[in-house]
């Protein structure tokens, strides 16, 4: 058995890495390398790097070479470069490491570097995007994602199977004893449904929606400038940037709101809105019913608008109704497989099967 302690692990992630980004990917790679850097004896992290100079940026790669700016994130040293991942097996040789944690949601840039490497690789999946990119070329790859939705999909893309191991979320960080009276949704762009959520808000005047958060880089899209502009003109809706503080978040919130369009691979806003017993209206797409589970509701995403709004006013309406789906949230969010103890022993276990192929 190989002895854990003495691991070395490059990581890398598509884009930056957590807390120049801080998406839901990023969050989650994060936490896993944090968990594991109490157990190993080096991980280095390598991610892309946003420059508003490219000449500073190809000066500074020709003197200090490539992934020339270095930090350290929670004992983790992280390597950045803006040419990111095209160099990243160029950083086996320097750092030896005896296996590659890749997070991937798609890019088959990112897929085909990392297979072209003899290092036993596991893949964490976020999302059913460019799958059959992670085709194995050699036989100790291992593949890792948050929901059984991804986990078939794997299994029917590149035929092999895939262990679930749920993210890490820290209950302090969103626990609250008392719930408020907002509509919470998180990032209202299309994809999230977004047009939906507008739809709904007129549709309902007499209650207040709280909407936060969004991505900075869609800012300029057509649709979401419209979106925007629409919901500004809501008497009943507060709109609020991105933060941290969920937990402040949560106390203003009665129900989270959640009818996205795109398939999710989880669903992390629902599963930190259940940990205080709030519950989920969320769409059928993707992971949601499984992360959801008896916290909430489920909509068919072809339904018409009123099925929503009948949805989330029952929630106010009937006491006895909400507070079932309360408890249930809160005996979704306490299940076994999302707790820190139960993804630690995963994942180590992973670790040590990985390099045992």
């Amino acid at each position: 058995m190989t002895d854990i302690s003495q691991l070395k692990i490059l990581a890398v992630v598509p884009r930056m890495y957590y807390p120049l980004l801080k998406g839901g990917l990023e969050i989650s790679a994060h936490n896993i390398l944090s968990l594991l850097s109490n157990h190993c004896e080096s991980i280095v992290v390598a991610g892309g790097k946003h420059t508003n100079n490219l000449f500073i940026s190809k000066l500074e790669r020709r003197v200090l070479g490539k992934y020339p700016s270095k930090g350290l994130v929670d004992n983790c040293q992280v390597l950045s470069d803006i040419w990111h991942p095209t160099d990243v097996n160029d950083l086996i040789p320097k750092y030896k490491p005896d296996v590659l944690i890749c997070f991937y949601s798609g890019e088959s840039d990112l897929a085909r570097i990392i297979n072209n490497n003899s290092l036993p690789t596991i893949y964490f999946v976020f999302g059913n995007k460019n799958v059959t990119y992670l085709k194995a070329k050699k036989n100790n790859n291992a593949y890792v994602c948050e929901s059984n939705f991804i986990k078939r999909i794997i299994e029917k893309e590149i035929g092999q199977d895939a262990t679930v191991i749920k993210p890490i979320i820290a209950p302090e960080d969103y626990l609250v004893e008392r719930k408020g009276d907002n509509i919470l949704v998180i990032n209202p762009h299309p994809i999230k449904g977004g047009d939906i959520v507008l739809q709904i808000a007129k549709k309902m005047p007499w209650r207040n929606f709280l909407i936060v958060g969004g991505w900075q880089h869609t800012s300029l899209n057509d649709d979401v400038i419209y979106i925007e502009k629409q919901l500004l003109k809501l008497k009943n809706v507060k709109r609020l940037p991105h933060t941290d503080n969920m937990k402040k978040i949560m106390e203003q919130s009665r129900c989270l709101l959640m009818p996205c369009r795109v398939e999710e691979a989880y669903g992390r806003s629902a599963a930190e809105a259940i940990i205080s017993g709030i519950p989920v209206v969320a769409s059928d797409r993707g992971a949601l019913p499984e992360t959801v589970g008896a916290g909430g509701v489920i909509i068919n995403i072809e339904e018409p608008i009123h099925k929503w709004v009948d949805a989330l006013e029952l929630l106010y309406c009937d006491n006895d109704y909400y507070e079932k789906l309360s408890k249930n949230a809160i005996r979704e969010s306490i299940t076994k497989n999302r707790q820190v103890t139960f993804i630690e022993g995963q994942l180590l276990e992973l670790l040590q099967q990985t390099l045992a192929y």
